[in-house]
């Protein structure tokens, strides 16, 4: 199971590997609130569950544990009355899904990011240079000369879904992308999953040449790194590739470009990795 599913992703990943171009904005879009004919409602619903999980660092499991979180803040609770039949699901980690029944009765399915930073999560994110993910779950630095990819580029770019949750590009071809995965994988998993990670990463990168495999601990964490070189249609590329665990799925960071630009790109992988904090 966490071979096809690392195959997949690998695959999908590999495909945007190496194309120029870059953006204007230096951070991750913040959440989209919803529009819809039951926009009025979803915002307040987006509000809470945003709020919620910056208090608790999860998403609520039902409209039951919502309300009393929000009566707990002695927030009016009434509105929730209007998300009849509802059931909350976390595909990914930084994603929960709500599907429920309006008042007159049609289906309804609404889904909300977890917000990038929460009030008091962490001193960094002043600086544009600071990215923050998941309420702070998720931070590092970007090194100079990189800026955010626009969701029109990176669909551009990957082709086709899972696309990265964020990219980022410099002007000489190394891209940094992130993206929180569907596969359950805990902390005490990450380890054990290196072989199945080595093996897909064989079984579907054109003339892989391996310079580094490992397991490593990561704080309080373990980490895995996979450095490779490999095929595409532009010519040889460098890959960097940091795993670990986040809210119990995997999520990977990515960081990928020329080969004859491996000192710059092994710079900023190394930059990437020293600033980063997973929670």
């Amino acid at each position: 199971m966490i071979k096809n599913f690392i195959i997949t992703s690998i695959a999908l990943t590999l495909a945007g590997s190496w194309l120029g171009g870059c953006a204007s904005i230096d951070s991750p879009d913040k959440p989209t609130e919803p529009v819809s004919e039951s926009a009025a409602v979803e915002k307040k619903l987006f509000r809470a569950v945003s709020d919620f999980y910056c208090t608790k660092l999860s998403w609520p499991k039902s409209v039951d544990e919502l309300s009393a979180f929000e009566a707990a803040q002695r927030h009016d609770v009434s509105f929730l009355k209007q998300f009849t039949r509802a059931t909350f699901s976390s595909p990914r980690a930084i994603v929960l899904t709500v599907s429920y029944s309006s008042p007159a009765g049609a289906p309804r399915k609404v889904s909300f990011l977890a917000p990038p930073r929460c009030n008091g999560a962490s001193g960094r994110g002043a600086n544009k240079s600071e990215v923050s993910i998941a309420g702070g779950g998720i931070q590092f630095r970007l090194p100079r000369g990189f800026s955010l990819m626009k969701g029109a580029e990176i669909q551009s770019r990957w082709k086709a879904p899972p696309y990265p949750d964020a990219a980022w590009s410099a002007q000489d071809g190394t891209v940094i992308a992130i993206r929180f995965g569907d596969l359950e994988l805990d902390d005490s998993q990450v380890s054990e999953a290196l072989q199945d990670m080595i093996e897909a990463y064989e079984a579907v990168v054109p003339g892989l040449v391996w310079r580094g495999k490992e397991s490593m601990p990561f704080g309080k964490k373990q980490m895995l790194r996979h450095e490779f070189e490999s095929n595409s249609s532009s010519g040889t590329i460098l890959n960097v590739v940091y795993s670990a665990s986040f809210g119990g799925k995997l999520f990977a960071i990515t960081i990928t470009g020329p080969l004859d630009k491996q000192q710059s790109v092994s710079e900023v992988a190394q930059s990437v990795k020293s600033s980063l904090l997973v929670r």
